[in-house]
């Protein structure tokens, strides 16, 4: 990891993996709304990219929905298909 400025002992850092709301994985997502929720523009202010302009309305939304998909998503292989090549 690199940094642009010097880090003190307790500094808090943060790092950008270059995710935004739509495309990244869940708990990215829960990190976007509650920070959106406790500062509503922060991502306009400083990373717009990440929320694509959306408001934490169209955010909570969206989460709703990528939540609803996961309950229905199914596994490419399952644990009991996994056991039965273990014990072949």
């Amino acid at each position: 990891m690199l940094s642009n400025q010097d880090i003190k002992a307790g500094d808090e850092l943060f790092v950008d993996y270059g995710y935004n709301f739509s495309g990244g994985p869940k708990w990215f997502k829960e990190v976007v709304l509650n920070t959106t929720r406790a500062d509503p523009d922060f991502f306009k202010k400083n990373k717009p990219f990440v929320t694509n302009g959306k408001s934490l309305e169209e955010l909570e939304k969206e989460y709703e929905e990528y939540l609803k998909l996961q309950e229905h998503e199914i596994p490419l292989i399952s644990e009991e298909s996994e056991d039965d090549e273990k014990s072949s």
